[in-house]
């Protein structure tokens, strides 16, 4: 509840650092490993 509150009212903004398709989950996972990644990994459909 609290998430859901914080993501609502603007209180809590994740960063994304990048998208990708979830056919491109491998290259998601090395991007995660490499030195410097930054924010969130946001996989979709």
């Amino acid at each position: 509840a609290g998430l859901q509150a914080g993501l609502e009212n603007r209180t809590l903004r994740p960063i994304i650092g990048r998208e990708f398709r979830l056919d491109e989950a491998p290259q998601a996972h090395e991007k995660i490993l490499e030195p410097g990644a930054f924010g969130k990994i946001i996989l979709t459909p």
